[in-house]
């Protein structure tokens, strides 16, 4: 039986290639009803956020260096759970990062959750 929900976040930035990065989704969509992903945008993309991954990197020792922007993010969402009920994918914007946000529902009316 599947979990009710499993959450994933700040593990996409750390895999090393595609073929991880597609395992770990498959892995994902295995166990749980309800997949929520949340990830960092490329700090690229924003000054503060850079700021925040050199103290990361530099200072705390941090490995992940493999980040999406949100315009990759959104179709590894929709091709890893095509078969999925629904998918929701959002940017969301923090005092440090900018977040991407995928919540994938399997097993549910596709209506069943329409606030989200």
């Amino acid at each position: 039986s599947k979990f009710d929900v499993v959450i994933c976040k700040n593990v996409m930035h750390h895999m090393r290639n595609a073929m991880e990065m597609e395992m770990m989704l498959n892995t994902l969509k295995k166990l749980g009803k309800r997949i929520i992903i949340m990830d960092v945008e490329d700090p690229k993309l924003h000054l503060l956020s850079k700021l925040w991954n050199n103290y990361y990197v530099n200072l705390l020792d941090d490995q992940g260096g493999s980040f999406l922007s949100y315009a990759q993010f959104k179709p590894v969402m929709e091709t890893a759970f095509q078969d999925a009920t629904k998918i929701s994918t959002e940017k969301i914007k923090t005092t440090k990062v900018t977040y991407m946000l995928g919540v994938i529902d399997y097993n549910q009316e596709k209506d069943e959750f329409e606030d989200y």
